[in-house]
């Protein structure tokens, strides 16, 4: 799946931990939504989400 969200356009793939996640970073919006739809139903979870802004 790493490999998948680089295919996808990602900057970077990481796993977490044994891999029970696997998530990457996208430079916006428009290309993690973007890639959400390419994923389908091959991840048995998925959504995009935002960093909170450091104040």
């Amino acid at each position: 799946m790493k490999k998948d969200f680089l295919s996808y356009g990602a900057i970077a793939s990481l796993m977490s931990g044994s891999g029970a996640s696997v998530f990457g970073f996208f430079e916006n919006r428009r290309e993690a939504d973007l890639a959400l739809s390419k994923l389908g139903n091959r991840a048995r979870w998925a959504t995009v989400t935002t960093f909170l802004k450091k104040m």
